[in-house]
């Protein structure tokens, strides 16, 4: 059975999505998808304006009539991209009291630079703007709270991956360790597909490194910004996913795991 779940979902509750709720939903359901989880930005980092809340009461509502109205054949969840949560404990405690079923955990910003902007380029090399993300990347789990790891190799999909290049130290494999001891599952990201990268986020050799690790939980989103967009890719992530057994991909639903391949 193909991925019928896409669980990275942004509307225009978040500053950078372009379509309604509800006209997302019905994409959905017009593209057989059977489980959406929307996850607006609560970007906790002040480079982004300060996006904490993005107004979450007024985003419950609209969850709850999207609920109502396509509940019967496209299961709704309420989530959150939590950014730079080991930055911001203060805030990240306040974000995690309320009811969300997911909240994903991501690094945008490598100190005061945009994890895709051009001048990171000019200023560092490849490999080294992998090294920085990375150790941001660790820290983030490290401190953890948060349900699955979102676009975990992010600089891939701006400036492609140096080859053979796995972080520093084999710090990927301190971070799977990390995850395993957390429960924190594995976001399989396709929007690195959409920029002309020939692999999801993170690849299948990382994602074997991964299992071999002791983890299991995968959880699947196209980071979509717009409904055209949603569901994109999924067959090259549901092919890895056949490619390595033992793998447990599912949902979350309040704050915890169900599994359903």
């Amino acid at each position: 059975m193909p991925i019928m779940m896409d669980l990275h979902v942004h509307s225009t509750v978040s500053p950078d999505g372009t379509d309604e709720i509800l006209d997302i939903c019905t994409e959905a359901v017009e593209k057989g998808i059977k489980v959406i989880c929307f996850t607006e930005h609560a970007d906790l980092s002040e480079n982004l304006g300060g996006n904490r809340d993005p107004g979450f009461s007024k985003y419950s509502k609209l969850i709850d009539k999207a609920r109502d109205r396509f509940g019967h054949n496209l299961k709704i969840l309420k989530g959150v991209e939590a950014g730079e949560p080991h930055l911001h404990p203060g805030q990240f405690e306040k974000l995690i009291k309320l009811d969300f079923d997911m909240i994903l955990g991501s690094v945008h910003w490598i100190g005061n630079h945009f994890v895709g902007e051009n001048d990171l380029e000019r200023l560092y090399t490849r490999e080294q703007i992998f090294e920085m993300y990375f150790i941001e990347l660790f820290r983030a789990v490290e401190f953890g709270g948060f349900d699955s790891i979102a676009h975990f190799d992010l600089p891939k999909r701006y400036f492609g991956a140096p080859p053979g290049y796995f972080g520093p130290g084999d710090m990927e494999s301190e971070i799977f360790e990390l995850m395993r001891k957390k429960g924190i599952a594995l976001e399989l990201n396709s929007s690195s597909l959409r920029k002309g990268r020939q692999e999801p986020m993170p690849g299948i050799g990382t994602v074997r490194k991964y299992s071999k690790a002791g983890g299991s939980m995968i959880t699947t989103g196209s980071d979509s910004h717009s409904k055209k967009d949603l569901g994109s890719g999924f067959n090259v992530l549901d092919d890895m996913i056949r490619t390595l057994p033992g793998l447990k991909t599912g949902y979350f639903e309040g704050r915890k795991f169900r599994e359903t391949l």
